[in-house]
């Protein structure tokens, strides 16, 4: 027969999970680029239980990022809570592709190497689990085929062509979405609420290590900024360190001793004592006078007086039987007498 110009490959057989029992207890994440909106892909970021199979956030951007993920986790904290456990593939955005742990980190001690989303995760309580192929994680795999079909149609039907106004309409249609494609759960929900008093800003957001300097002052990104409190500079100490606190909702803020502060842009590097020391004019040194004890002063005792002419004297030095023989003082070339 006609051989295939086609290679073909061998089709692996890949074991069967069971969903789990509760919801809450697995979540999976996962971003599909398609042509949701038309003309070029986006990247379209979302979560889904994996008892029940219920959409827990959807969330539309340009490309796959680290803020399309946190919005995604916003959604799924707000709507049902924190779950247990996460389910990803093993992208650099979840997992760290260092393999050792840095000073600061063990100092902090930390057990593993920190991605700005696991560490959000981790300051939530949730374990992190990284799957080992897309069949893994199917379901969600699954989901993208699903709505690749459905929601680009609803998308069309309501005249949504841009981003923002497709991530709006999409909190509408998880509703819909999960009243016909759910299932029922084995057991009850498991997930956490948040607790009252935590701000989720300032935990799903990016943070940077800095040191202030004398001035409540560090630099991130190449500016300058201060820390504020009550409309005035905070009382910091200084070379401590803080965490810088940056998203699209928040801006710019700074962690410090266990409270978030805003930050005031500085024009420039403020000025410090160090910085002023080193301004200051130097007065010019003058040359110092060697001592009369100084080796520079200690040549012959009583030191020598020329009463010859330079010829004479070079005559005397260069002459053999004459150099460096103290014993010749009384030499009509070069006689030795005591300084006054």
């Amino acid at each position: 027969g006609i051989v295939s110009p086609k290679k073909k490959k061998k089709i692996r057989a890949h074991r069967y999970r069971k969903r789990m029992d509760c919801p809450g207890m697995m979540v999976q994440l996962d971003a599909s680029p398609y042509c949701w909106l038309g003309g070029y892909d986006l990247s379209l970021h979302g979560a889904i239980d994996d008892a029940s199979s219920n959409i827990l956030g959807l969330y539309l951007c340009k490309e796959e990022t680290l803020e399309g993920y946190f919005e995604v986790a916003r959604q799924m904290i707000k709507g049902p809570g924190i779950p247990i456990s996460t389910y990803s593939d093993k992208h650099t955005i979840f997992f760290s592709p260092k393999d050792k742990l840095t000073v600061d980190d063990q100092l902090e001690g930390k057990l593993e190497p920190y991605t700005q989303f696991s560490a959000a995760m981790s300051e939530l309580g949730v374990t992190m689990i990284p799957a080992g192929s897309a069949q893994a994680k199917g379901r969600i795999e699954r989901l993208w085929g699903t709505l690749q079909d459905r929601l680009v149609q609803e998308f069309i039907l309501n005249g949504i062509k841009d981003i923002e106004s497709a991530n709006k309409f999409m909190k509408k249609y998880i509703k819909k979405f999960n009243r016909r494609f759910s299932v029922v759960p084995k057991g009850e929900p498991v997930f956490r609420k948040l607790g009252k008093s935590i701000n989720l800003d300032y935990i799903l957001c990016s943070k940077i290590s800095r040191k202030l300097d004398g001035g409540s002052a560090f630099s991130y990104m190449r500016k300058y900024f201060q820390l504020v409190s009550g409309g005035k500079p905070a009382a910091t100490i200084p070379r401590s360190k803080i965490s810088v606190l940056t998203s699209s909702r928040i801006g710019i803020k700074a962690s410090y001793s266990g409270k978030v502060y805003s930050v005031a842009r500085l024009e420039a590097r403020p000025r410090v004592a160090k910085d002023i020391f080193k301004e200051k004019v130097r007065r010019r040194k003058l040359p110092k006078k060697p001592a009369a004890s100084h080796p520079w002063r200690s040549g012959y005792p009583g030191g020598f007086a020329y009463d010859r002419s330079d010829p004479d004297i070079a005559k005397g030095l260069f002459d053999s039987t004459l150099a460096w023989n103290p014993e010749k003082v009384n030499h009509p070339v070069l006689k030795m007498e005591p300084m006054m």
